[in-house]
């Protein structure tokens, strides 16, 4: 609402396209955000979130999990892009992304401890995920991070 208030002093000509699109846009927002209030998670999802956050340096697989949700695995394999927007193993893969983001701002530990403490097999696996995602490598995100 405060860009529809800031195009709307702005009176040029594509102000009342820019108001228009922006209107639909909170309306689409709102329109989603209900459907998403309506659709009630089952509980599984919420202990799976559970399990996974709790222990990120875990190699998890789907028998296991499925197991400790008491669901099938076929139903949680296909079921779980449906309540987290991605795959398992990029949902996972990410939360250990997170975590080393963290331990490398905060720690200062080396690239291998950081590696191993956030669940990946070595040291240029951690690298290489880590610029396959973020376009950059631990390194230069600690320079990065080092001259704000």
């Amino acid at each position: 609402m405060n860009e529809v208030f800031l195009e709307s002093k702005t009176n040029d000509v594509f102000s009342q396209l820019s108001i228009e699109a922006l209107v639909a846009e909170i309306f689409e927002r709102i329109k989603n955000n209900h459907a998403r209030a309506i659709f009630k998670k089952p509980d599984w999802v919420k202990k799976l979130q559970e399990i996974i956050i709790d222990d990120t340096e875990a190699n998890f697989s789907l028998t296991f999990l499925s197991s400790q949700l008491d669901i099938h695995p076929v139903h949680l394999s296909r079921s779980f892009h449906k309540y987290f927007g991605t795959t398992l193993g990029a949902y996972i893969r990410h939360l250990k992304l997170n975590k080393a983001i963290l331990l490398l701002a905060t720690e200062k530990s080396s690239m291998t401890e950081i590696c191993y403490k956030c669940g990946f097999y070595d040291q240029s696996h951690f690298i290489s995920t880590f610029k396959r995602v973020y376009r950059v490598t631990p390194s230069e995100f600690l320079k990065r991070i080092a001259s704000c």
